[in-house]
């Protein structure tokens, strides 16, 4: 070998070398910049990773409060049932004590009527245990008040009849009312003749 061609071999060489420092530079550039992708994907996935959780979290949240509130919502609606139950049975009740009033208030009624017209007045917190009261009675010596008590346990309904006749003998025409007044029954209708 000639001088000549070991130079042009050393230049080869060093062309060559010169090649693969220019390959290894471009390899260390793409790999310097596949590293720093991989380090940004794995940053973003990273946040992504993070966010995700705070999502999941934040499910599980709205799932729980979700499910307090159908429970919350279950009692309400049970409370709401309770209390038309209630309502409904007030409602009742309240028919029930309107029905009453009005028969006490045409009890109270037939007893102020037959009163006025029988001049016989009774004590109404007495009953229903005792019939006890004042009549008016016209005497020779002009009207006098007579007293009278009957307890309606220790009579029958013939002694108090009897009793009711005594007291109101001129007064016929109301025994019945009395009758029924003090006995406990209502008249279908106020018969005040």
């Amino acid at each position: 070998m000639n001088k000549c061609d070991v130079v042009k071999r050393f230049k080869r060489m060093e062309y060559e070398e010169c090649q693969i420092v220019k390959l290894e530079a471009n390899i260390v550039g793409k790999c310097k910049k596949y590293f720093q992708n991989f380090a940004a994907i794995k940053r973003i996935l990273n946040e992504k990773l993070y966010a995700l959780s705070i999502y999941k979290e934040h499910v599980k949240n709205l799932e729980l409060y979700n499910r307090e509130l159908e429970k919350l919502v279950e009692e309400k609606q049970a409370n709401v049932t309770k209390k038309q139950e209630q309502i409904q049975e007030l409602e009742s009740e309240l028919e029930e004590q309107e029905k009453k009033d009005l028969e006490n208030m045409m009890k109270m009624d037939h007893v102020r009527q037959s009163k006025e017209l029988t001049e016989t007045y009774i004590n109404l917190q007495a009953l229903p245990d005792h019939v006890q009261g004042v009549t008016l009675k016209d005497t020779v010596e002009g009207k006098e008040w007579e007293h009278f008590c009957i307890s309606t346990a220790d009579h029958t309904e013939k002694e108090i009849e009897g009793v009711l006749t005594k007291l109101i003998q001129d007064q016929s025409a109301y025994k019945e009312q009395w009758r029924k007044l003090i006995l406990g029954e209502l008249p279908e209708h106020n018969e005040t003749t």
